[in-house]
C-alpha cells in the first residue's frame, strides 16, 4: 500500500499554487493528476476549483501515476467541445509538480 505522509496534500497545494501564478492566461478548465482523495480536496479548497474529471479518474482507475492526467483530459474532451484552453497539473516521483497549458 502506498501511504502518503499527512503533509503531502498541503505540499501539493503549495506547489500547484506557485505553478498557477506562472500561467499565461485563464483556462476554460483546470485538470489535475489524481494524487489521491486528500490531494484533490486540498487543491479544490486552496485554489477554489471543482475537479470532477479528476475525481472520476480516481474513482474509475485509481491513482495510476502519470497516465491519470491524460485520462482526466480525455474525460473532459468527451464532455465539452466548447473549451479551448486547459491548464493541467501533475505530480511526479520524489515529489515533483508540473503544469502545462494547452489550447485547441
Amino acid at each position: 500500500e502506498n501511504k502518503l505522509h499527512r503533509t503531502v496534500p498541503e505540499l501539493a497545494a503549495d506547489a500547484v499554487e506557485k505553478l498557477w501564478q506562472k500561467r499565461q492566461g485563464d483556462p476554460d478548465q483546470v485538470l489535475a493528476h489524481t494524487g489521491g482523495r486528500d490531494v484533490i480536496e486540498a487543491l479544490e479548497k486552496r485554489m477554489g476549483w471543482d475537479l470532477p474529471e479528476t475525481r472520476a479518474v480516481l474513482k474509475n482507475a485509481g491513482n495510476c501515476s502519470s497516465p491519470c492526467i491524460l485520462f482526466a483530459l480525455e474525460e473532459r474532451l468527451k464532455q465539452s467541445e466548447n473549451d479551448s484552453r486547459y491548464w493541467l497539473t501533475s505530480f511526479g516521483a520524489g515529489f515533483a509538480a508540473h503544469s502545462c497549458e494547452m489550447w485547441r
